[in-house]
């Protein structure tokens, strides 16, 4: 937590039921975000379905390639609203609730979208790809504001371990997704319970989200018509004993404009690293069911599912085990950068037929755990400490706008790849995606040398600091 001047509120800030409250926001905006990553998963466990025609009459319009249209028009979409609008409304509005309406939106669109054939006979390409519009809008609200929600709560705690934890809520989502697809296709139930599952989650946390989780702690939030600030401290901003308010969070409304957000450093180069990364999760998130189950294998619908259960299960272990690990140093970027490097070769391999389930297991379980750490930790902690710099004051506005940019990027470089996965052939597409992960790994190589020179450095002054300590000057007789 933030250190606080003793006052009104620091004893509140040190007490259990602060502690209790921290734990409620982690779970709740952890579960609620799972919700939006659930719901997401659902139109992929539910295409192999739809192209068959398994259960109801959803082909046309749902042919793989207008399926592969669809998960474009939900990437472009998402992506533009999390630059231009998903981090703006958890800046100007209160970011709980902001989250907690977006979930309830999502889940009536999940209902629209598992209801549109069956109970209401629509077809048209139009009104699937509008309806799939709207969708990647409403969830461009949740990364941003999650991760403001998460940044006024535990401010100052923007370190690999509690954000590597928290932001395997997406991998999380994704097996509640696949669970939700696996009960689905194993009780033989018709396919817009694909969609109706997780949309009653998504209710349900929208709920829980309104009423449990407060955007600011106690006291806490900011009111710029009383600050008189002495100085800044870790984001917390000390003010005058005779105020109003003891100790306010330096989060208030000022914030950093895109074009601003844009000039801060290395904010460009996260981002387009983060293009190529996402690009590689999410063509494996859209599409790695489908290659196993329609590949050289073919491995059944249900094998698919519980093989991206181990990918994401994997992105879990590695993203907690990459933060811990880069707690360890002074500098983040050697240790993103290795696990990079070694992700490639698990990640090509997956273009290798092979009939043998196990051997795909540990594969795509490798895979999902080398990924997890990069994927997950650049557009949390990497866009976090940069929020921290005297550029953005530190304050979680600015934090909600950056990490907004970065996945917004992202989102880009996402819909690109999964459109252009769409159309080649399934051996091609880890050709792609491997060279996606060695690019990404080139354009961190000078900021990787640059971290490794300084931890060097400091390490040998440390060193030099150390001998000169233990030398005992010689004395004459």
């Amino acid at each position: 937590n933030s250190k606080m001047q003793p006052g009104r509120h620091h004893g509140y800030s040190s007490s259990s039921m602060f502690k209790i409250r921290q734990a409620i926001v982690f779970v709740v905006t952890f579960m609620g975000y799972a919700s939006f990553h659930a719901c997401r998963l659902s139109f992929d466990d539910a295409k192999d379905s739809m192209q068959k025609n398994s259960h109801g009459n959803w082909n046309p319009p749902f042919t793989k390639d207008f399926e592969g249209v669809m998960d474009g028009i939900f990437l472009f979409t998402y992506a533009f609203g999390m630059l231009f609008i998903g981090s703006q409304l958890g800046d100007r509005f209160d970011a709980a609730t902001v989250q907690s309406l977006a979930l309830e939106v999502m889940a009536l669109l999940y209902f629209v979208m598992g209801a549109s054939i069956p109970l209401f006979d629509l077809h048209g390409k139009a009104f699937f790809g509008a309806l799939w519009a709207v969708n990647g809008l409403i969830q461009s609200v949740g990364w941003p504001t999650g991760i403001k929600l998460m940044a006024n709560w535990f401010d100052g705690a923007h370190d690999g371990m509690i954000f590597g934890i928290w932001t395997a809520c997406q991998c999380t989502g994704n097996i509640i997704g696949a669970a939700y697809g696996d009960y689905v296709e194993n009780n033989n139930l018709h396919t817009q319970w694909n969609y109706w599952l997780p949309a009653a989650q998504a209710a349900i946390m929208g709920i829980v989200m309104f009423v449990l989780v407060p955007t600011y702690p106690k006291g806490m939030k900011p009111t710029p018509k009383q600050l008189k600030k002495t100085h800044v401290n870790d984001g917390v901003a000390y003010v005058d004993e005779e105020d109003d308010m003891d100790v306010i969070k330096n989060n208030g409304n000022e914030g950093v404009g895109l074009f601003e957000a844009l000039r801060l450093p290395n904010i460009v180069m996260y981002g387009v690293i983060f293009a190529c990364i996402k690009g590689v999760n999410y063509t494996l998130f859209f599409w790695l069911p489908d290659f196993l189950e329609n590949g050289s294998a073919h491995f059944s619908d249900s094998q698919g599912d519980q093989l991206s259960m181990y990918y994401n299960v994997g992105q879990i272990f590695g993203s907690w085990f990459c933060g811990f690990v880069s707690d360890r140093f002074s500098k983040r970027s050697p240790t993103l950068f290795i696990f990079l490097l070694l992700s490639v070769t698990p990640i090509f391999m997956l273009r290798i037929p092979s009939p043998s389930f196990e051997f795909i297991a540990i594969l795509c379980s490798v895979t999902g755990f080398l990924m997890g750490g990069p994927s997950n930790l650049i557009s949390s902690v990497m866009a976090a400490e940069v929020g921290k710099m005297n550029a953005a004051k530190g304050n979680p506005a600015s934090l909600s706008t950056l990490s907004g940019i970065v996945d917004g990027m992202g989102g880009i470089g996402a819909a690109i790849c999964v459109y252009i996965a769409t159309y080649i052939p399934d051996d091609i597409v880890f050709v792609m995606l491997s060279i996606l992960i060695v690019l990404s790994a080139i354009l961190f190589i000078p900021t990787t040398y640059k971290d490794i020179k300084y931890m060097l450095s400091n390490r040998n002054g440390a060193e030099m600091e150390d001998n000169s300590k233990s030398l005992i000057p010689a004395t004459s007789e």
